[in-house]
């Protein structure tokens, strides 16, 4: 739901902050409804005035903003971690000014350079719960908002786990060597292991729901990562008839992706979620679940695959 507007008005939010501490800014209150908490989604207006003249707000673009609270003392980002505190701390109904007296500014906002107040007002005009919001929305937007959401989740994780991601990657960096070495023992085995797990005959093979087939080949540790992680994976992709199209082990170097938000194919999302860390299986990925009708390199249209997959670290 952020967007570069919403970061450039946070901008604004923040200076205006500082301001109020100075005295160059007023708060009004006048709502009676619930105070939004963590998880619930919030509707508010927002005006923008420059020495008086109006510059910007919702109510002239026809839709007001929209915003899921998170927890503030979780947010890296300086910015979005005032916006957020500020619409905790106000109920539904409640509108707060701030004045910011440019003058006193040694750098003004952009956009704001030659004047000398600025007014920004936002108003909170509903907080409802994630039930009561997806029940608002049209099934294509409910799938976008959780796509959103998921997308928002990761990037917060993935601030807090930097340093070990990269640790990581600079570990398998280090392994390079190894990985090309395996390259074509795996091409081997997968020129027979494709067309087996194709004509159903890899022991152990489940279906799921959606069409997916896979075999767990090696037991990992713990329980199926499921959505919302980071993974760590070495794989080896091919047609049924064996032919390759892809793999990671002749780069050498691990691909790492976000599990569960549309990064990849949905046969990947889906069985990926399915294995622990240390697992080893093979996907039969039906073409609705791949590249579906249209050719994408050398995969051509309506073509189901087979995928060797070897998930090393989950985060």
């Amino acid at each position: 739901m952020r967007n570069l507007k919403m970061l450039f008005l946070a901008v604004l939010l923040l200076a205006g902050m500082a301001a109020c501490k100075k005295g160059g800014g007023t708060v009004h209150r006048s709502g009676s409804g619930p105070a939004a908490k963590i998880g619930d989604i919030v509707i508010y207006d927002f005006v923008l005035k420059k020495d008086g003249k109006e510059l910007f707000s919702t109510a002239q673009s026809g839709q007001s903003a929209k915003d899921i609270i998170s927890e503030p003392t979780k947010i890296k980002d300086a910015m979005y971690k005032f916006v957020m505190t500020s619409l905790m701390s106000m109920k539904k109904g409640d509108s707060t000014t701030f004045v910011m007296n440019l003058d006193t500014f040694k750098i003004k906002p952009q956009g704001l350079d030659s004047a000398k107040k600025a007014e920004f007002t936002f108003s909170l005009k509903d907080v409802m719960s994630e039930t009561q919001f997806l029940a608002t929305l049209k099934p294509e937007e409910q799938a976008m908002f959780k796509s959103q959401k998921k997308q928002m989740a990761l990037q917060e994780r993935a601030e807090g786990l930097k340093d070990q991601i990269k640790a990581t990657q600079t570990a398998y960096e280090n392994s390079r060597t190894a990985f090309i070495a395996r390259a074509k023992p795996v091409a081997d085995s997968m020129n027979i292991l494709s067309k087996t797990m194709s004509a159903g005959g890899v022991p152990n093979t489940q279906t799921t729901a959606s069409g997916l087939k896979y075999a767990i080949i090696k037991e990992g540790t713990g329980a199926a990562i499921g959505d919302s992680k980071f993974a760590f994976v070495n794989y080896y992709g091919c047609l049924t008839n064996g032919k390759k199209f892809d793999e990671s082990f002749e780069r050498g170097s691990p691909f790492i992706f976000p599990v569960g938000v549309g990064q990849v194919i949905p046969g990947w999302d889906e069985g990926v979620a399915l294995m622990k860390e240390g697992s080893t299986a093979v996907f039969l990925v039906p073409s609705k679940l791949g590249y579906g009708e249209k050719p994408n390199g050398a995969i051509p249209g309506n073509s189901d695959l087979v995928f060797y997959v070897e998930l090393l670290k989950a985060y």
